[in-house]
């Protein structure tokens, strides 16, 4: 199925939903390579490609000088020198693209859905120039509640700590969106920027209304689909999102 977009970047900070959006674009038929599957803490999975997160991102990070599990960040830089992202750039698309090839690529759109790559947005914005980019957005106490639950996010122990977290988070993607203001429109028609709330999806939407957010970000993801592909991923989306599995 055409996803509309040739490449297209999934980013959020952690705990937002990146997980439920990277879902839905699955199910739409999008190429991702090898995710890793479920675990205890996401019991639908994280949609996250790991040899892209390891050898690609991760390596990145510590070349940064950054904690490559993106807790530690709060004395990380936000803004990087033009030639130390152009010395990277190609670098990251070369592996990236390479990756994606190992495990089945041959031309199709992809995504790739990683909430680390907010801290490299001038990096991945530099090597993908044409890329799309979908952000996800939470509230900041929500995103907070999850931490302080959350086993594996250990670095900061108290509310105004994570809090600190999520705003580095925020500023840097609030920055990719400023760069990214010229939304211009693909071949396609759709924006090549849009924004998406997840968890509201979830938690605080009727029945009527979460069959109209959904049904925007599926149109988003796949203008050209068929009726019957688009309804096909609608109603798998639905099912994907019922509050009572999250």
């Amino acid at each position: 199925m055409d996803l509309g977009h040739k490449q297209l970047f999934i980013i959020g900070c952690p705990r937002s939903g990146t997980s439920i959006t990277a879902g839905i674009a699955h199910l739409c038929g999008a190429f991702m390579g090898e995710c890793g599957g479920p675990s205890p803490y996401n019991a639908k999975g994280f949609f996250e490609n790991l040899r892209i997160r390891e050898e690609v991102i991760k390596p990145v990070l510590r070349g940064l000088g950054i904690d490559d599990v993106c807790q530690d960040i709060l004395d990380s830089p936000a803004d990087f020198p033009e030639e130390v992202v152009d010395a990277k750039a190609s670098i990251i698309r070369e592996s990236l693209l390479r990756i994606l090839s190992d495990e089945g690529w041959r031309g199709e759109g992809w995504v790739v859905k990683e909430p680390k790559i907010v801290l490299l947005w001038q990096f991945f914005k530099k090597a993908f120039p044409s890329a799309s980019w979908l952000i996800v957005r939470r509230d900041r106490e929500a995103i907070v509640d999850d931490c302080l639950r959350t086993p594996f996010m250990r670095f900061h122990k108290t509310r105004e700590g994570w809090r600190l977290w999520v705003k580095a988070h925020m500023d840097r993607i609030n920055s990719l969106i400023e760069k990214h203001r010229v939304r211009h429109l693909l071949p396609c028609g759709v924006a090549s920027l849009r924004e998406v709330y997840p968890q509201k999806i979830i938690d605080e939407y009727g029945e009527a209304h979460r069959y109209s957010e959904l049904g925007g970000l599926i149109t988003w993801m796949l203008p050209s689909a068929s009726t019957e592909q688009f309804d096909d991923c609608l109603h798998g989306a639905e099912e994907f999102v019922d509050p009572s599995l999250w």
